[in-house]
């Protein structure tokens, strides 16, 4: 920051009385809007402003002067009076007191360009990152193990603060606690975001299906929980294309799980080397997930139950999403690549 500083002074020769007071204000006021006009010239901001008023007065062949707010005509004897004590180590004599000068100092300061972009970027990362652990994170979909849900190229915001906060919540999961702390329970069917359980870094995104003390199966390619079939009804098949542009063409569902929540499954087939499992009986604090897209996911199936300290947050709407036919500096190609009829969905 610079400094700046701008003096206004005015002399006066009068013995100091009530009426000479008025006009002392007055004059002061009139000096201190003109050096705080000269400072905003300069750049300073007004709210940076500050002013300090000073007072020469002048008792035959002493001179003392002190700062004062002008209250009143006694108000000003007294610190006269006391500033002359404390410069003279005596009592003034009883004497009328002349007014020499009184002067207005002006100061400020302007911000450093490079500061305030510096201080900027600071508070602009400090913001983002509580949004982003209070409240949603973005994240993308890299794969295509939830479709048709989800697919690749959605970017979708999770919400933090669905099933409350783990060192998960934070970034790079600083182990400042363990458990949750204002934990809500997941509901069967939500879609969450989870790390990891082997290595506690990876993100995952699944549908979460069996809560604690559930016992999970899948026979025939058919989910079942707590031995009863989950209802599934075939529909219109799912059409893609595979990684070499081929045409593919998958069997697809709408699954009701028992809380009555409908989504959409795909499948190969009944017959995929996940579609007989042993039952699986959820522990307390631990969610079984499983993909949309059953035989082309790495869910609990694989990679076990997922405790709830693990859970980042729910999955809530999509507010981007990218066919990847298009580089971010191909701005003519954008129309054809962005997905426009799936921005803004809520994820059900």
């Amino acid at each position: 920051m610079t400094d700046k500083r701008a003096i206004r002074e005015c002399a006066v020769d009068a013995a100091l009385s009530k009426e000479l007071v008025a006009e002392l204000e007055e004059a002061l006021d009139e000096l201190e809007a003109d050096g705080r006009a000269e400072l905003v010239r300069q750049g300073v901001e007004p709210s940076r402003v500050r002013a300090r008023r000073n007072v020469h007065l002048r008792y035959e062949d002493a001179d003392v002067s002190f700062v004062v707010d002008f209250a009143d005509h006694e108000g000003i004897v007294a610190a006269f009076e006391e500033s002359y004590r404390r410069r003279y180590g005596v009592v003034a004599p009883e004497k009328r007191h002349i007014v020499n000068t009184v002067t207005v100092e002006v100061t400020g300061r302007v911000k450093s360009a490079l500061r305030e972009t510096v201080m900027t970027v600071i508070y602009a990362i400090l913001i983002a990152l509580t949004v982003r652990t209070l409240a949603y994170e973005p994240f993308n979909i890299p794969s295509g193990s939830m479709m048709p849900t989800l697919l690749v190229g959605d970017y979708l915001f999770v919400s933090k603060f669905s099933y409350g906060y783990s060192r998960h919540s934070f970034p790079f999961s600083p182990p400042l606690f363990a458990g949750r702390f204002l934990f809500s329970q997941p509901e069967r069917g939500d879609v969450a975001v989870f790390k990891l359980p082997r290595d506690n870094a990876t993100d995952y995104i699944k549908r979460i299906v069996g809560l604690p003390g559930d016992k999970i199966q899948v026979k025939g390619g058919v989910l079942y929980i707590d031995g009863r079939a989950v209802d599934r009804r075939q529909i219109q098949d799912y059409v893609t294309r595979d990684q070499n542009g081929r045409t593919e063409q998958l069997t697809q569902y709408r699954e009701i799980l028992p809380n009555g929540r409908p989504h959409l499954i795909i499948e190969q087939s009944d017959r995929e080397f996940h579609d007989n499992t042993p039952v699986f009986t959820v522990p307390a604090g631990h969610y079984f997930v499983m993909g949309d897209n059953r035989d082309n996911s790495s869910d609990s199936r694989v990679i076990g139950f997922v405790p709830a300290e693990n859970l980042v947050g729910r999955a809530d709407f999509l507010f981007f999403s990218s066919n990847g036919s298009a580089q971010i500096w191909e701005f003519w190609k954008w129309p054809g690549a962005i997905r426009f009829s799936r921005l803004f969905r809520t994820i059900g």
